[in-house]
């Protein structure tokens, strides 16, 4: 059976709290999740930069906004989503499957 990669894109809030280089740096780590499991990440991520929320979540108000495209298997997907839900920095996320 073969497998294909399927192109996805990632937005998700890290908390206020972090420094841009310690942003910068989460960023880049995140990308590499996704490129040690066997995805791709084309392009660069873009840090949209520290924006008000529309709510509060977990007693914050601000958070720095992040966006992403790969391309990974459907598995791989799965797993970085809940490596993202896990991760202490990462407010929120949402992952879409980009269609054709």
């Amino acid at each position: 059976m073969r497998t294909t990669n399927v192109s996805f894109e990632v937005t998700y809030i890290l908390r206020p709290d972090l420094s841009e280089g310690e942003v910068a740096a989460l960023v880049s780590q995140i990308a590499n999740q996704i490129t040690s499991a066997g995805g791709a990440v084309p392009g660069e991520p873009v840090i949209l930069g520290k924006r008000r929320l529309a709510y509060e979540i977990s007693n914050v108000r601000e958070g720095y906004y992040a966006t992403m495209r790969f391309e990974c298997q459907m598995a791989t997907a799965k797993d970085f989503e809940r490596f993202l839900r896990l991760h202490e920095a990462v407010l929120r996320s949402l992952v879409i499957r980009l269609d054709e």
